[in-house]
């Protein structure tokens, strides 16, 4: 969707709502997917819809570029933007079946972490430990040359700290609240178990080897 530009549209998931069960339920994933997410594309478009110079303006570079924004869009562009960017790269980034980082990928978890095993202890402990809504995240920092794990609030992206995700953990309540209620360091647990890192692999391959340009 980081391409896409208005009128944006919700992409379809990419697997079935009951794929992921009993992890994250049907009735979650509708909700999450099909209202939560339709609303920040809808508040978007509605946001963009009086401003005809910023219609061709893909999502990256509308949220990557928020300071440049006229004042009246920055905070829509920045709450729903981030929205949109956020909830399709998390839904990408899941599975239905288990997978493992492969590669160059394994390679810099394994030099910046120790081990996969660790970073995933980082990363979940991050995640639970987000107060109030918001987002764990496994980035890459192109400047350093390191995987890096970090946590944004809201709808904030890694975007505005300079560093590149590559796996995103959803922990705001209506993710996990009708499966898990207020145990998310349960759900947080189960959904790492869904990462789809080959496509993380994917993402950090093209980091590396230089097929995504920086936009910022």
């Amino acid at each position: 969707m980081k391409n896409a530009h208005y009128p944006f549209e919700l992409p379809p998931l990419y697997f079935p709502e009951t794929a992921l069960e009993p992890t994250i339920s049907a009735q979650t994933m509708g909700f999450h997917h099909g209202k939560h997410f339709q609303k920040y594309v809808d508040s978007l478009n509605a946001a963009l819809e009086g401003h005809p110079e910023y219609h061709d303006t893909c999502l990256e570079q509308l949220i990557c570029q928020l300071d440049s924004l006229p004042q009246a869009l920055q905070t829509p562009v920045r709450h729903n933007g981030g929205g949109c960017f956020n909830h399709d790269f998390y839904f990408r980034g899941l599975s239905p079946r288990p997978t493992e980082p492969q590669g160059a990928l394994l390679e810099e978890i394994q030099k910046d972490f120790g081990s996969f095993e660790t970073m995933q202890k980082e990363l979940m402990a991050a995640s639970v430990a987000v107060f109030g809504s918001g987002w764990g995240w496994l980035c890459y920092d192109k400047h350093r040359g390191t995987l890096r794990v970090v946590t944004t609030k809201n709808q904030d992206t890694p975007y505005e700290q300079k560093l590149y995700p590559i796996v995103a953990v959803d922990v705001w309540e209506h993710a996990y609240y009708l499966d898990y209620q207020n145990r998310r360091p349960d759900y947080v647990q189960a959904v790492l178990r869904h990462i789809d890192w080959e496509h993380a692999s994917g993402i950090f391959r093209n980091l590396v080897d230089g097929g995504v340009d920086t936009p910022f």
